[in-house]
């Protein structure tokens, strides 16, 4: 059986302050480490051999505007894989209004995570809502969603760093 999702995580880090995620800012732990652009057109161009026609998404535990090729990589994606349902998470916080014209040339779906404590929406985000209240086309495509950053969260698998209680299930 055809794998139905793939994630591909091109840089791995991200700007967020977020205080439930383990990769934030403040708890990051892993090696820092850019994906050579060489393993990535692999990776691509074997799905194009596989006819790969599932959900793929070129970020995973990371935000995906610090690596400054995520526009020329979604962009190569499409080409090499015109069936693939491509989407995107971000936080927003290195998303222009230029730089979201460009991306949404190649995806499906864009979700923003709004990060705001007073889930107010940020300058980006309101200039991005405002260009597809001009653009009906995108409204369907993009999601904007309203979160907290010093949300106390039980998911991650017990993972969350802001957690203190640590609940256990026999």
């Amino acid at each position: 059986p055809m794998l139905q999702h793939i994630e591909i995580e091109t840089y791995n880090r991200c700007n967020g302050v977020c205080d439930f995620c383990p990769v934030s800012v403040k708890w990051e732990s892993r090696p820092e480490h850019l994906m050579e652009e060489a393993l990535f057109i692999k990776i691509i161009n074997e799905l194009a051999k596989l006819d790969y026609s599932g959900r793929l998404a070129l970020f995973s535990n990371n935000e995906p505007f610090l690596d400054e090729r995520i526009i020329e990589f979604n962009a190569y994606a499409r080409k090499k894989l015109p069936r693939t349902r491509m989407h995107l998470y971000t936080n927003g916080t290195l998303l222009t209004l230029d730089k979201f014209i460009q991306v949404m040339k190649y995806l499906d779906e864009l979700i923003i995570d709004n990060y705001n404590q007073e889930l107010n929406l940020i300058p980006n985000c309101r200039e991005i809502k405002n260009y597809c209240e001009q653009h009906p086309e995108l409204i369907k495509r993009v999601t904007i969603v309203l979160r907290k950053p010093k949300e106390i969260l039980a998911t991650r698998g017990g993972d969350a760093p802001n957690r203190n209680e640590k609940i256990s299930y026999e």
